[in-house]
């Protein structure tokens, strides 16, 4: 993850969003990855929502570069 985020590279991302208990595809720029508490979080340009959007790592079930 750090080394897309240096690149600047876009991520192809599938995520559980245990928020609504859902599984979805995003494309997302990440930006940073940040720390809160005890959970790490993908910050990043979802282009889904077009919207910055911040992800639970461990909610990420696979990444793909594209």
């Amino acid at each position: 993850l750090q080394e897309a985020i240096d690149l600047g590279l876009k991520l192809k991302i599938r995520y559980f969003s245990s928020k609504d208990a859902q599984i979805t595809e995003r494309e997302v720029i990440p930006k940073q990855i940040k720390q809160q508490n005890d959970r790490f979080y993908l910050i990043g340009f979802c282009l889904l929502r077009n919207e910055e959007r911040s992800f639970n790592i461990d909610g990420i079930l696979h990444i793909e570069i594209v």
